[in-house]
């Protein structure tokens, strides 16, 4: 379930002390897949595990948005560091729950971990 549904519809968790807000909507748009595991989250965890295992993860880089949405650009200190604020950009938009990106980002850095190992 996405956060769009599991907050317009929270009532009907089972849980009386649980409020609903019909009204909520995300600033992104919800996609149409499965909301676990965040797919953003886990190819961010994957390119985590094999950059840093190649470059170690003491990266200094700029990352720059969309230029379309106004951003400033985003100075990271490492892969994992970027990994994580990819993920994360994912929760604060409302397409996924916290448990999505952080099961995204271990599957992901798994299997990065897997395709340095055997490749």
């Amino acid at each position: 379930m996405r956060p769009l549904t599991g907050i317009q519809q929270a009532e009907k968790d089972g849980n009386p002390q649980t409020t609903a807000d019909p009204n909520w909507t995300p600033l992104l748009n919800t996609p149409s897949s499965p909301a676990y595991v965040s797919g953003h989250s886990t190819f961010a965890g994957a390119a985590d595990a094999v950059l840093t295992a190649f470059f170690g993860n003491n990266v200094s880089f700029t990352a720059v948005a969309d230029p379309s949405v106004n951003l400033p650009p985003r100075n990271l200190k490492s892969f994992t560091e970027a990994a994580e604020e990819a993920g994360m950009s994912r929760v604060y938009g409302g397409a996924h729950w916290h448990s999505d990106n952080r099961d995204g980002l271990k599957a992901g850095r798994n299997l990065g971990k897997y395709v340095v190992d055997n490749f």
